[in-house]
């Protein structure tokens, strides 16, 4: 009981004196100026750090090793190997780069959907491309599996 009267916000009387409600708005708000003064000094350390934290660090680092692992490769080979790291993992996984020939990637996807959703995003891969690429990459041509396999298919029906 010694903490209200303690307490330089509230009036000095008796805690019986005081309505809950008083001693709730009270708390409530000392407590949202805590808050307050937490979240300044938080976004006066952001400003101060910049966007120049660990994670940015890192990520300039892996990116300098990537281009330093492709630049071992010969000329025509690092398009076709940028790609896995451009796509990432999921796209990687569901795709295969065929051919480059002419700055055009060609890309194999699984199916229709895999292929609109990724022309969708051809240009954000031929800007990525081009930053790990020693070559100008125009443009990423996405065929579908299935064209591919049937062709190699009737290939090898039309030898027998």
């Amino acid at each position: 009981m010694s903490a209200f009267r303690d307490d330089p916000g509230l009036p000095k009387t008796s805690p019986s004196e005081l309505s809950c409600t008083a001693i709730l708005r009270r708390v409530s708000r000392k407590a949202y100026c805590h808050f307050a003064d937490a979240k300044i000094q938080f976004s006066r350390k952001v400003q101060t750090y910049g966007r120049n934290t660990g994670m940015e660090h890192t990520r300039s680092t892996l990116q300098k090793v990537i281009v330093q692992a492709l630049n071992r490769l010969p000329p025509e080979q690092v398009p076709l190997a940028a790609w896995e790291f451009v796509a990432g993992g999921t796209v990687s996984g569901k795709t295969r780069p065929l051919s480059f020939a002419e700055g055009v990637l060609t890309v194999e996807v699984p199916d229709i959907a895999w292929r609109t959703q990724l022309r969708d995003m051809a240009g954000q891969y031929v800007a990525s491309l081009n930053q790990y690429s020693g070559q100008k990459i125009e443009r990423v041509e996405f065929v579908l599996a299935t064209r591919r396999r049937s062709a190699a298919t009737a290939k090898t029906q039309d030898q027998k």
